[in-house]
């Protein structure tokens, strides 16, 4: 069923509101995925700040053009389905790499980072970046982990010290 020219401004207006709030962008070809594993994928993806979008490339090159981001179309063919990074750069990337584990059809076409276009090598890359919360968690451990072992240093050395001075006692009584 064609789409009104209503709709048609909608969904413009709402790729380009998603693409003046992405922090990153990930073009995917989904050609062979059920419509059930595409429900499951966008829950997913929603459940992570993720937004999905399937769209026609007319309507996809004019909200680039209008937005200012500069796509190379020829590097993006076929059916394309976008994923919006709106919390985490890295997210859409790993979401879409985990699910193609699992359904091998799927295919990176590239994406946008910092409003610029990246090929499918680069958002394979990202995919296996960790994630801010894992980057945070790793970092405060690393923040931790000297002032933990001075903090057990000092206290052996004060255990010593204690078990020092009641050996002195006990050798007095």
């Amino acid at each position: 069923m064609a789409k009104t020219k209503a709709k048609k401004e909608k969904d413009l207006k709402k790729i380009k509101k998603s693409l003046s709030e992405m922090k990153t962008l990930v073009f995917i070809d989904y050609t062979g995925v059920g419509v059930n594993e595409v429900n499951k994928l966008r829950e997913s993806l929603r459940d992570n700040q993720v937004e999905y979008y399937i769209a026609k490339r007319t309507l996809l090159k004019k909200a680039f053009k209008e937005s200012d981001i500069d796509i190379d179309w020829e590097k993006v063919p076929g059916p394309v389905a976008l994923a919006f990074g709106l919390e985490d750069e890295v997210m859409p990337a790993k979401l879409m790499y985990e699910f193609k584990k699992e359904h091998e059809e799927i295919e990176f076409l590239g994406g946008v980072f910092e409003d610029n276009f990246i090929g499918k090598e680069k958002v394979l890359e990202l995919a296996k970046l960790p994630s801010q919360e894992e980057l945070m968690f790793k970092t405060v451990y690393l923040i931790k982990y000297p002032i933990t072992g001075l903090v057990n240093t000092l206290k052996g050395s004060l255990n010593k010290l204690v078990y020092a001075l009641k050996a002195v006692q006990e050798s007095k009584v």
